[in-house]
């Protein structure tokens, strides 16, 4: 859920989105960090810049199994430049869609296995009218 996109046209700033972390396994984990951010580009860098983000923990939470937490993403000003990315015209005079809006990052966590951490990559499908997941082993991952 983000303020901001309305039916696969986008407004001026994405604000007050949130994503839901659910922990998917049968026993306890602890959420340690999550980061997110946006990326306007035609496609993905070859190296993930989730890699390079800077890893500051937050205060942990408790993860029973199959509970979930909301997280509050970043907020992010859309400017021309980034209007005319996700709007070039077409072969046939008209705009496109917004396929080059991706939301990318990481979730930390510890578990019964050790410390953890999920890297996750969703680009927006203005036909479904929200996010899915990219397919692309350099951005969906987990070590």
């Amino acid at each position: 859920m983000v303020d901001g996109i309305d039916r696969g046209a986008i407004g001026e700033r994405l604000t007050n989105g949130f994503a839901y972390v659910t922990n998917v396994g049968v026993t306890p984990a602890t959420l340690l960090k999550v980061h997110a951010q946006w990326l306007i580009v035609e496609t993905l860098p070859l190296e993930n810049p989730a890699l390079t983000a800077l890893d500051t923990s937050t205060a942990p939470v408790e993860m029973r199994p199959s509970s979930f937490v909301r997280i509050p993403l970043p907020d992010h000003a859309i400017t021309t430049a980034d209007h005319a990315s996700l709007f070039p015209m077409s072969e046939r005079g008209m705009a496109d869609d917004l396929r080059r809006l991706f939301l990318i990052g990481y979730i930390k966590y510890s578990d019964s296995l050790g410390l953890r951490r999920r890297y996750y990559a969703y680009r927006f499908s203005p036909k479904r009218n929200r996010f899915v997941q990219v397919k692309q082993p350099n951005y969906n991952y987990e070590d």
